[in-house]
């Protein structure tokens, strides 16, 4: 990812949402331990080496007392806003994590009410996740929140009013879709780049215009990844795996420096599923995303070389060669190396 250049970079905050409301009743205690989970991958540390400040707030956990769906993913809902508000208006970057994409709407109405407008989104994922309660035939809810972000409705969150603008939406990497979603997301203007695209132009240039896109006119936008939209085979930990999609070591080598992109106001990494997860490897995938996406890009690097590197290459060719010639002459009239070299840089 190339951009403009940040060399100062906030700080961090990892918050953990607890949550299996909106997934299958079969992925639901995972999706519950998803956070927890990537605690043990030493996400901060990924961000640290960086040399960028990080620490986790409190998991988003869902009280004993509260049993009824419909209140339960409204407490979610509200508490995951407030806590991504408070490390806004405290100066860091919230990166949210867990195992139900559910969660976006409480990432993205506290990233909305601490930007105090709406939202570009760039939304990386397989699926569209743009039903609503009508046209959804599982009932999952983690497949309707970028419907409820765009203010359609009926959905299962009170969701007042838009916390996206639609004309800074971009989908990218889709492979899986039902008509009832396309035709939404067309309604609302927003841009859906595919899987079958990406394939056609490259994954570097379909991020890049999507990019372009949500960044229009200088306004702030969010990224949420969808860990779905990676070929199972490098992130089979998901709960609703789709066959193809992204290169893992592509995605984490394109997404490189985007979480210093001064438009950036929010990150999430959704759909984590513990138990699927063989050997480990899609954690380590999350914690190579997360450190590639805090790193400087390309731009950056090469601004930090010429800013504080060494300019005096040029000389020192010819100080060894004026060390060569002395080296040849003969012993009895020659002054030693050390004093020829503090001769030579003295005139």
């Amino acid at each position: 990812m190339s951009g403009t250049v940040v060399l100062t970079q906030r700080a961090v905050r990892l918050i953990g949402v607890a949550s299996g409301l909106g997934v299958p009743p079969d992925d639901a205690a995972a999706s519950v331990g998803a956070a927890d989970a990537l605690r043990h991958t030493d996400l901060c540390g990924a961000v640290r080496r960086n040399g960028v400040g990080c620490a986790w707030d409190a998991t988003v956990a869902l009280p004993a007392t509260i049993v009824e769906r419909s209140a339960a993913l409204a407490w979610l809902c509200r508490q995951t806003a407030e806590q991504v508000v408070s490390a806004t208006t405290e100066g860091a970057l919230p990166l949210v994590l867990g195992g139900d994409h559910g969660m976006a709407v409480g990432t993205w109405r506290g990233v909305a009410q601490a930007q105090g407008a709406p939202l570009g989104m760039l939304w990386i994922d397989a699926h569209l996740d743009a039903h609503t309660s009508d046209s959804s035939l599982s009932g999952n809810a983690h497949g309707m929140p970028l419907a409820a972000l765009l203010g359609a409705m009926p959905t299962p969150w009170p969701v007042a009013s838009a916390c996206l603008d639609a004309t800074r939406v971009c989908m990218l990497g889709m492979r899986s879709c039902e008509d009832a979603e396309l035709r939404l997301l067309q309604r609302f203007g927003v841009k859906v780049i595919g899987d079958d695209e990406i394939q056609l132009r490259g994954l570097p240039q379909a991020l890049a215009d999507a990019l372009a896109y949500v960044g229009r006119g200088g306004g702030a936008f969010g990224v949420s990844i969808d860990l779905d939209v990676i070929d199972p085979h490098d992130a089979p930990g998901v709960n609703t795996p789709c066959s193809g999609g992204l290169q893992g070591a592509a995605l984490v080598a394109e997404l490189r420096g985007l979480g210093r992109h001064p438009q950036l106001a929010g990150l999430e990494i959704a759909e984590y599923n513990p138990e699927h997860d063989r050997d480990g490897r899609t954690a380590a995938l999350v914690a190579a995303l997360v450190e590639s996406l805090l790193a400087p890009d390309a731009a950056a690097c090469q601004t930090l070389e010429a800013r504080h590197g060494a300019h005096d290459y040029a000389p020192l060719p010819v100080v060894l060669a004026r060390l060569t010639a002395l080296r040849h002459r003969s012993p009895s009239n020659s002054p030693s190396l050390m004093t020829a070299l503090i001769g030579s840089l003295q005139r």
